[in-house]
């Protein structure tokens, strides 16, 4: 007697969103989000294939994240590693050689610090303190 394997559960779209979310976030310019998606997405060409990389970085992230979800069964796993990679970031490298570093920052570390407690209601404050 042998067992088929469950079929794993699909990925939220409300998880895809945050992804696409942190990334128009926590990217400022668009080099810096196309290298992060190019760095993931080495072992994947297809999902590269024909990306329009020259738009706007929102249009890029949603295009991607978008890709990821439209074909689940085959990115799956990388989907999940992004998510869980995105949503453990406490430094935003990226973000630091703009002018206005400080504001910037605060933004995508209330975003993620918000989704990894999402029962807890928080202030502003509180959030930064307890990702620190």
């Amino acid at each position: 007697m042998t067992s088929t394997p469950k079929p794993a559960q699909p990925i939220s779209p409300a998880a895809y969103e945050a992804l696409a979310g942190a990334l128009k976030s926590i990217f400022w310019y668009k080099r810096d989000l196309e290298r992060f998606i190019r760095l993931w997405a080495t072992d994947h060409p297809s999902l590269l294939a024909h990306m329009d990389f020259s738009g706007y970085k929102w249009a890029t992230a949603d295009e991607f994240v978008d890709r990821l979800m439209a074909d689940e069964r085959q990115y799956r796993d990388l989907s999940l590693r992004m998510m869980a990679e995105v949503s453990h970031l406490t430094s935003f490298p990226a973000l630091k050689r703009h002018e206005s570093a400080e504001s910037l920052i605060a933004g995508p570390r209330f975003l993620l610090c918000s989704r990894r407690a999402p029962h807890a209601r928080r202030t502003f404050a509180t959030q930064e303190a307890s990702c620190k």
